[in-house]
């Protein structure tokens, strides 16, 4: 039994979710061996996310990292806009921009991140050519939950523009968290009054931990990442603030558990959860929704070319087998001395049955 002046507040995190629409084979690294199961989906993570806030209704919050309306199929044909629709059904509350949602291009990360009824959050992402560098996002956003109010920064990665083609990002001017983040708690903390203020992040492990550490990140409580695909199961702290990041493809759902007492943080649970589809079970109108998402490509999505007997994923760092597909099949094509990838991790796991091989199709590829 919780004091009277005190509430526990959820915070619900999912990011890297790179439009992974389907249940998929998922990699775990047990006993010192690969071991592949089954998670994800969208139809079981609304089914989740519906069953987690009902365990604290009206005071939790849902929030997105980034990176979500990229990396399949679906997405790619699309341009991002089929997936719109089915982030909208999930009921997000806050999403950011993460560096993939400029694939597009400027217009296009816009109109889709418009077309989400969730608030927008991201604080170093201007119009290249508007005056005075106008914010293409708000740079914070702020909630009220059972009576505390709660502040929310968001940063994309800087380095967006170099660490892939500058043309995704022709027209956007990104800055680093040090030109405005104690700038922004200082807004939330003393003019909006949070007891509580989180950077909602997608900028990676390293860079975050980094962040965690500067005098200008006083004031966070915890600064929620994203990027990298890291499955943080104990948060990690840093000299001014926690950091968590809650694994990709909409396999995973950082769950925080706050007890705030007086303006104060009084207990503190962090755990990183499976979306199971064993443990819950899909919902149905979701499931509707992915099936006609698919369908205007479904022709080109389902095409076998090829099979494999050997698992492909790209969760390796040195080597991994679905790059040596990619690189076997450039030297196959056009019969070069060697060939190079720069290894992508959208792609969930792909695993044949023991003794058997599975189709490789185009949406996969």
């Amino acid at each position: 039994m919780l004091p009277a002046n005190a509430q526990r507040l959820t915070i619900l995190h999912t990011a890297d979710i790179h439009a992974q629409l389907d249940i998929h084979d998922e990699f775990f690294w047990e006993d010192g061996k690969p071991v592949f199961r089954r998670r994800g989906g969208l139809a079981t993570l609304r089914a989740m996310i519906g069953t987690l806030r009902r365990e604290n209704p009206g005071n939790t919050l849902l929030v997105d990292g980034g990176d979500c309306f990229q990396g399949s199929g679906v997405a790619s044909l699309s341009k991002g806009r089929a997936i719109v629709p089915l982030v909208n059904a999930i009921g997000y509350d806050l999403v950011l921009p993460g560096n993939w949602e400029v694939v597009y291009g400027k217009d296009a990360m816009i109109a889709n991140l418009n077309g989400y009824s969730a608030a927008k959050v991201c604080a170093n992402m201007f119009h290249a050519n508007g005056p005075g560098g106008t914010p293409i996002f708000p740079p914070y956003q702020t909630f009220t939950l059972g009576g505390v109010k709660v502040g929310f920064v968001g940063y994309n990665d800087p380095l967006t523009p170099t660490r892939q083609s500058p043309a995704y990002s022709r027209g956007i001017r990104f800055t680093h968290p040090r030109e405005s983040l104690a700038r922004h708690v200082a807004t939330l903390r003393e003019r909006e009054g949070c007891a509580l203020v989180f950077v909602l992040s997608h900028m990676g492990l390293a860079q975050q931990l980094d962040l965690a550490n500067q005098p200008y990140a006083r004031g966070v409580d915890y600064i929620l990442g994203a990027d990298t695909h890291e499955r943080i199961r104990e948060p990690l702290q840093g000299r001014y603030a926690k950091v968590t990041e809650p694994g990709a493809f909409a396999s995973f759902v950082g769950k925080l558990d706050l007890v705030v007492e007086d303006g104060q943080i009084k207990e503190q649970t962090y755990a990183l959860l499976d979306v199971d589809p064993d443990r819950y079970p899909e919902d149905a109108e979701m499931r509707t929704m992915v099936a006609a998402a698919r369908a205007p490509y479904r022709d080109e999505l389902d095409r076998v070319v090829g099979r494999t007997r050997t698992p492909l994923m790209r969760y390796y760092v040195i080597e991994t087998p679905m790059d040596n597909l990619i690189t076997d099949a450039l030297m196959w094509k056009f019969q070069t001395d060697f060939a190079v990838s720069n290894g992508f991790r959208f792609c969930p796991p792909l695993v044949p049955p023991p003794g058997g091989d599975v189709p490789i199709t185009n949406e996969y590829l």
